[in-house]
């Protein structure tokens, strides 16, 4: 090798150095950041007497939420499709917490007896309900798909991130008022703000198209276009509702996506993203700080208002008020 080759190599090598060192640096300073502004509640509230219910709280951010709560000391009620691992979850919890007023209760958000069977065993067990987390979703990640259906008609990504919780929330309305001062939590995501909500089509009547369709983003969107109109309609009875971000969280949402896409996701997570314990923290500062019932309809990103990552379609009160009566027709409920 001539000596004007090692020299071309040698700074090559250099320059490489330089700006792999300037790259650590950059992530180095993005994830040190994230770690010290992600917002982690850490007060000790008694929830002693609380009664919470919550959906899809057997892993994730919902079993960490979960343990979170019973570690408070609520009495927490999991509701999820695997029996298995609903049961798995409670053991965990009550091993990890000491807390033995946990329970398990079958519920598929893709079948609506199973959401008006599940809230008909709750009423026959609880007089009150103190939190309701509305907190399981589903993200389709095909990019381009024909629209899948439950067999209740409904587009899957709506059903089970918008109108099962609807008819889960609705139906245990009572038990919510009895509490006197009730909470409905509803897990949105950022991604709303790329949502778009037609009345005319909310649950893609019009167009089955075989591309991929913002099903997610949409349902989102109607989580916090939902938690405005329960501020709205139920404050009379005591009952206050709020959305939130929970971060972007290495949870199995990702599984769904293609092994590049997951892999990416789950860089990406690190990097600037949380752990499903960090992702819990909005979740268990809306069901325990004291005091916050004047930010009822508000979203929240790190324990914190965040109305600034709102979809101006949220602020629109006759949209609110459609999505509800939209959605109770669609899940077939009478007031």
């Amino acid at each position: 090798m001539e000596c004007g080759d090692c020299c071309f190599l040698d700074s090559v090598f250099a320059v490489l150095n330089y700006h792999s060192g300037r790259a650590f640096v950059v992530v180095l300073f993005l994830f040190l950041s994230k770690e010290l502004t992600m917002g982690m509640y850490r007060e000790k509230i008694d929830m002693n007497g609380k009664v919470v219910v919550i959906t899809g709280g057997n892993s994730g951010i919902g079993l960490e939420t979960a343990r979170g709560l019973a570690k408070q000391g609520a009495t927490v009620i999991l509701g999820c499709r695997s029996q298995e691992r609903g049961g798995e979850a409670v053991a965990d919890i009550k091993k990890t917490t000491s807390n033995a007023n946990v329970k398990f209760l079958p519920l598929d958000l893709l079948d609506l007896q199973s959401v008006r069977e599940f809230s008909e065993v709750i009423k026959k067990h609880v007089d009150k309900i103190d939190i309701l987390l509305n907190n399981a979703g589903f993200a389709d990640g095909r990019t381009e798909r024909d629209l899948t259906r439950s067999k209740d008609k409904l587009e899957i990504t709506l059903q089970t991130n918008h109108l099962s919780h609807f008819l889960l929330t609705n139906l245990l309305k009572s038990q919510l008022a009895s509490a006197r001062n009730a909470r409905v939590i509803n897990v949105s995501s950022l991604a709303n703000l790329s949502g778009k909500i037609d009345m005319e089509n909310i649950n893609y009547e019009k167009d089955e198209v075989k591309t991929f369709k913002m099903t997610y983003h949409n349902s989102k969107l109607m989580n916090i276009l939902f938690s405005k109109e329960i501020s709205v309609r139920w404050s009379s009875l005591g009952i206050t509702s709020y959305s939130l971000h929970p971060g972007l969280v290495r949870t199995n949402l990702f599984n769904v996506f293609s092994p590049i896409l997951k892999n990416f996701m789950i860089f990406l997570s690190f990097l600037v993203g949380k752990n499903n314990l960090q992702g819990a923290q909005t979740s268990l500062y809306l069901s325990c700080e004291p005091g916050i019932e004047h930010l009822s309809g508000e979203f929240f990103i790190a324990c914190k208002v965040s109305s600034g990552w709102v979809n101006k379609q949220a602020l629109d009160k006759d949209l609110c008020a459609e999505l509800w009566e939209r959605s109770a027709q669609l899940v077939k409920f009478e007031a």
